[in-house]
């Protein structure tokens, strides 16, 4: 992933306005990439700024709640100032993250233990370089577990009181059982530490390479972790012999919607199993997912604009194609918006309609026809959809320069009318006019594209 540095931004004592929309965005969930408003934060906090950087360490726990992020964080620092760099400012911030698990200490043991490295950072190269000085017994005792390993960690003396007594220990169980778990060498020892990591809930980041390549380890891990890591692991589950529970859980619609799992993120699985009971039970799961999305009466015209690039691989080890992408994105569009939404293609010089009457997005594909026809029947369209439609969504393969020249002519935004451009090729030819905040051009596709063009398109 590739970032670009601009301090534009946050110069001219703008900067802690730029912190709180960070924040702001990252609190209601606006940001589609976790690290985005990461790596902004970071660049904030190495602002010369004297105001920028002490509004950015102040939001650091808001923006960066989770133990990876921390590292994240770190590593982007490093990453904007080309260098080491350890002020007083960042090892006060630094210490008051750790110290703010004081009250919930098992939350900074779980995490702690569940991301070992983020880059070339650790727990504990951060703990170290930013000298805490822990709140808490039980931050000093997960602190000297990543540190100094477990048997430091043994060595402190528990605290007096008998509630505390009793915390220190289950924290110190639990810290135990995860050295358990990853120093697990052999195929011998699998069977000892199932119990231990059914008790603890462990998840595939407290596990050995050994204990990973075992299928009775993946039957437990599977049935009790986060329902997107049963999703992202689906491969595995064509080892098992016993794969009822796990069906159920994936046909779950509460558990589905608790997970917040996104409905590509279910075509990606589809596409990674062999077993045929499991992709049916992925088209169910990718139904549900479809209509947990947030409907919207906004009205789309979705022009599919791609030809003999239909079936070409978004990435080149993903099989996921450019197709999967386009039917993924019209069958939540044709789900979730207007019912006088329309996806159309053109064909020599012809619309048509596409329907997409099931919701299972790998059937959907079929549907699609390869795009043949002039670039001024493209115009055309966006033209009169302009009176029409609140977002114009053209979806491309590669878009020429002349493309390019004659949407600069457009003014969106007249009528409130969105344009949105994703192009499933990287190119050097940008359409967006960054002035004109109607305006979104997409390079390339992840899980949260469409969610990100429907949030544009409702005027976030």
């Amino acid at each position: 992933m590739v970032y670009y540095t601009d301090f534009s931004l946050i110069s001219n004592d703008h900067g802690p306005e730029v912190v709180e929309i960070i924040k702001r965005a990252k609190l209601t969930g606006r940001g589609c990439q976790r690290q985005t408003a990461i790596y902004a934060l970071a660049m904030c906090a190495r602002s010369t700024e004297s105001s920028t950087k002490k509004a950015a360490y102040s939001a650091l726990q808001a923006v960066c709640p989770e133990p990876s992020d921390l590292l994240t964080f770190v590593m982007f620092c490093e990453m904007v100032s080309g260098g080491t760099g350890w002020g007083r400012a960042q090892r006060r911030a630094v210490s008051d993250w750790y110290n703010s698990f004081s009250d919930r200490p098992m939350e900074l043991a779980e995490g702690v233990t569940k991301v070992q490295k983020n880059g070339q950072w650790t727990h504990k190269d951060v703990a170290r370089l930013s000298h805490v000085k822990p709140d808490s017994p039980f931050i000093m005792l997960i602190l000297r577990y990543v540190t100094k390993g477990l048997n430091e960690s043994k060595k402190l003396p528990s605290p007096i009181d008998r509630d505390q007594a009793k915390q220190w220990q289950d924290i110190l169980q639990y810290l135990e059982a995860v050295n358990n778990t990853r120093q697990c060498t052999g195929s011998m020892e699998v069977q000892g530490k199932i119990d231990i990591i059914r008790k603890y809930r462990l998840e595939t980041s407290q596990m050995s390479a050994a204990l990973m390549r075992s299928t009775l380890v993946w039957e437990v891990l599977l049935n009790q972790i986060p329902l997107d890591l049963v999703i992202q692991n689906i491969s595995k589950i064509d080892q098992l012999d016993d794969q009822k529970t796990i069906l159920e859980r994936l046909g779950d619609v509460e558990q589905l919607q608790n997970a917040n799992v996104n409905p590509f993120a279910v075509v990606l699985a589809m596409k990674e199993t062999n077993d045929e009971n499991v992709k049916k039970t992925l088209a169910q799961s990718f139904e549900l997912c479809v209509r947990n999305v947030k409907p919207t009466d906004k009205k789309y015209s979705l022009v599919h604009w791609v030809g003999k690039e239909l079936d070409s691989k978004l990435q080149e080890k993903n099989p996921v194609t450019i197709g999967d992408a386009i039917a993924t994105m019209a069958t939540i569009i044709a789900r979730a918006t207007h019912r006088d939404s329309e996806i159309v293609t053109y064909t020599s010089g012809e619309k048509i309609k596409l329907e997409f009457p099931s919701t299972d997005a790998l059937a959907c594909t079929n549907n699609l026809i390869a795009v043949n026809g002039s670039l001024s029947v493209l115009v055309q369209h966006v033209e009169e959809a302009l009176d029409s439609f609140d977002a114009i969504i053209v979806l491309l393969s590669s878009p020429a320069e002349k493309f390019k020249q004659t949407f600069s002519r457009f003014h969106f935004g007249v009528g409130t009318t969105r344009l949105v451009i994703v192009n499933f090729a990287s190119s050097d030819v940008t359409v967006e006019d960054p002035k004109n905040p109607f305006m979104l051009e997409v390079v390339g596709f992840s899980v949260n594209t469409t969610e990100a063009i429907m949030r544009f398109v409702e005027g976030h």
